[in-house]
Order: structure tokens, then C-alpha cells, then sequence
């Protein structure tokens, strides 16, 4: 009995073995979005499909890499996430905006995000990065 339970555990083990110690394969693309032409970038933006600011992909590992940016290096983000809604401080009647980001916290509001995107600042963030901006006027 103490046998075949043995033989019973080595064979488990030799079965196991190789799945433990062959590399995973890399990710790859499943999906490409890509960016609109900067000549459109303004038509599109004000459509309800809006417009693609970067160019970024859709990993089989189910993270997501934007490409461009200040250095060559790729990020890996977690999460896509479309946040829409109309900004705090907008008239009555003022449009929707909506954006999509790429993040590794799946936390972020649309208004963190919009005061983000209206600053002055270069467009670029280290906790997310936004692909894709419309605008709907009501």
C-alpha cells in the first residue's frame, strides 16, 4: 500500500515537474487601437465614438500597453477604464465628456481625471494615461 502511494506521488511529480520549469511564453497582442491622424484629432474628439490618442493594445494576458510617450519604455497597465460625466464647475447644458484610461488602479474618478487632462501640465501621468477622448455637446 505504502508502494503505490509512493509511485502514486513520484508520478504526480514528474507530470508537474516540467509545467514548473519551462518559461512562460510572452504575451501578445490580441487587439490594436490606433491613433487618429493630429489633422482629425479635433473632428474626432467631438463625435460620440470620439477620438484615439495613442495608440495602445490589448495584451492575451489581459494587461494593456500604450505606446509613445517620453521614453522608449513600454508600461504595462492592469485595468482599461471609460469614465464619462460632465465636469464640476461646467454651465447648464454643457457637454459629456468622456475618457478612457489605461491605469494600474482601477480606482480613479472622472473628475480626478478631467482636472488631469485640463491642466496645464504635459499629458502624461505615471499612474494612468488616457487613449481615447469624446465630446458630446447636448
Amino acid at each position: 500500500m505504502r508502494i503505490n502511494i509512493f509511485l502514486l506521488l513520484l508520478l504526480c511529480t514528474i507530470m508537474l515537474f516540467p509545467a514548473c520549469v519551462m518559461p512562460h511564453a510572452e504575451p501578445t497582442i490580441v487587439k490594436t487601437y490606433y491613433a487618429v491622424d493630429k489633422s482629425e484629432l479635433y473632428e474626432r474628439e467631438n463625435t460620440r465614438e470620439g477620438a484615439v490618442l495613442v495608440t495602445y493594445h490589448e495584451m492575451s494576458d489581459g494587461t494593456w500597453i500604450a505606446e509613445g510617450g517620453q521614453s522608449d519604455e513600454k508600461i504595462k497597465y492592469l485595468h482599461r477604464v471609460e469614465l464619462s460625466g460632465v465636469p464640476v464647475n461646467a454651465a447648464p447644458g454643457a457637454g459629456k465628456w468622456r475618457f478612457t484610461i489605461l491605469c494600474m488602479d482601477d480606482e480613479y474618478t472622472f473628475d480626478e481625471v478631467f482636472a488631469f487632462y485640463a491642466s496645464m501640465k504635459p499629458r502624461q501621468s505615471a499612474e494612468f494615461k488616457v487613449v481615447e477622448l469624446s465630446f458630446n455637446a447636448q
